[in-house]
Formats: structure tokens, C-alpha cells, sequence
């Protein structure tokens, strides 16, 4: 079950000191044409992890992941900072466009609920490749 959570092409993953606290994919959102995110409110606080909808692998790190990420820009340095204690995956793609751009959006949306002002990273991972091959 876990790998097919895994596996979605919409997802966010939210981690706290490189131990994910928060994870939302598309399948567990509901809602037709448009995907609803925030249908219980799940992102009206930062970081979204008592209403997260998807069960959390506790041993899934972000330094697992972060070594299959890599930068659009050869010369781009992905982890430059890498010394955020929050760090927010969002994975998107072109096949479903809107929906990408709807669920960025609502990310972006969340960040700014973080009252504390805690140093936060954001990826943002194209997956077309993944579901082409």
C-alpha cells in the first residue's frame, strides 16, 4: 500500500528534521473535475501533520529522497542552504497541469501560515519523466 502512495503523481511531502510529519496524495483528496486538497481543512495550519490523510512511513527520511532529486540547471546547486528544519517536497507535472498548478498554489498558501517564521525549503519535483518511461 505504501508503494502506491509513493507512486501518485500529485503528492506533498512535508518534513520536519528529515522525518516526514506530513504527507498528501492525490488519490486520498476526492473531488471532480478538481481535486480537493483542502476538503477537511487539512492546510488551514502549518504543517498540516494532525490532518494529514495518507499514512505516514515514519522511516522514509527526506535524505532518502534526496538523493534521486536532482536540479533542472546543471549548474544550479540544489541543496545550496540545506540547513532548513522544514523541508516541503512537491511533486507535479504537466500531464495534469491545472491540478499542479492548483496544489502549488495551495502550498504556497500554507507556507505562509508559518507563524513562527521557521526556515523552510520547498522542491518542486517534475515527475513527467517518471510516468513517460
Amino acid at each position: 500500500m505504501l508503494l502506491k502512495h509513493f507512486l501518485q503523481p500529485l503528492q506533498v511531502m512535508y518534513f520536519i528534521n528529515d522525518t516526514l510529519n506530513s504527507h498528501h496524495i492525490n488519490c486520498n483528496t476526492g473531488g471532480f473535475p478538481n481535486l480537493r486538497w483542502n476538503r477537511n481543512k487539512d492546510f488551514n495550519t502549518f504543517i498540516p501533520h494532525k490532518q494529514t490523510h495518507t499514512k505516514l512511513d515514519l522511516g522514509f527520511l527526506f535524505s532518502h529522497l534526496k538523493i534521486y532529486l536532482k536540479p533542472t540547471n546543471k549548474k544550479q546547486n540544489l541543496f545550496l542552504n540545506n540547513q532548513a528544519k522544514i523541508k516541503i517536497v512537491v511533486f507535479w507535472n504537466f500531464y495534469l497541469e491545472r491540478q499542479s498548478k492548483r496544489l502549488i498554489k495551495l502550498i504556497k498558501k500554507n507556507i505562509n501560515l508559518n507563524k513562527n517564521k521557521e526556515n523552510v525549503e520547498i522542491y518542486f519535483v517534475n515527475n513527467d519523466k517518471l510516468y513517460i518511461e
